[in-house]
């Protein structure tokens, strides 16, 4: 059965074509930074990358890392080897610009590129981290509490405003294993504000005991 043809969706492929044609030195580069865990652009502290890269527009940088991120991705997904999947992207680009490699070493180094920046340990741990906090049926988007006056009626034809109180609903967004953005919409009061105020506090001190024993643990080989 033939194997599926990579393409490389629309909005990754300047990004792409950027990493095919970076050079040694700036692959030097951004593979420091990206070792380190950096964000791409660089910040102004570190001067030294920054200028071995003054070269490129923030936007190029953007690109790259955005871009990088969604190869990890669909590298995980696909369960492909680095080197077969670098191949694949490079077919991918060439297809669309055959013009893009002009000799077999542009071809080649735009692979090496690829297979270079695959590699990357931390980048491949926080797309492990990405892919597993993923696979729940939902995944929170954003949160928002309204807060609303509403009114009281009474009197036999129910036109009778006697009470006005303040009513708070807790708006959760999520995505739902397919994507599909849902709201979901929960009435509160003021005691469940109290208390969900404490379950999030409560949450990020045992996350942050959680941490520092995950770290204890991996220095000492596990245990």
């Amino acid at each position: 059965m033939a194997s599926t043809q990579l393409s490389i969706p629309p909005r990754y492929r300047s990004g792409a074509e950027l990493i095919a044609l970076l050079s040694p030195s700036e692959m030097e580069f951004i593979r420091k930074i990206l070792a380190d865990g950096e964000d791409l652009p660089v910040s102004d502290s570190r001067k030294d990358i920054s200028k071995a890269l003054e070269s490129m527009s923030t936007a190029s940088l953007k690109r790259i890392f955005v871009t990088l991120k969604s190869l990890y991705a669909a590298r995980t997904r696909g369960s492909h080897s680095v080197e077969k999947f670098a191949r694949e992207v490079v077919r991918d680009l060439r297809r669309r610009k055959p013009d893009m490699f002009s000799s077999p070493d542009g071809w080649a180094g735009a692979i090496r590129n690829f297979e270079s920046l695959l590699q990357i340990e931390a980048l491949d741990i926080a797309n492990r981290e990405r892919h597993i906090r993923a696979a729940d049926e939902k995944r929170f988007c954003e949160a928002e509490v309204l807060v609303e006056l509403r009114p009281v009626f009474t009197g036999e034809s129910g036109d009778e405003l006697r009470r006005l109180f303040v009513a708070y609903r807790l708006k959760l967004g999520f995505h739902t294993h397919r994507d599909a953005h849902e709201d979901l919409y929960i009435s509160l009061d003021l005691d469940d504000i109290q208390a969900l105020r404490e379950s999030l506090n409560q949450a990020e001190l045992q996350g942050d005991v959680l941490q520092k024993q995950a770290k204890k643990m991996l220095r000492n080989g596990g245990r």
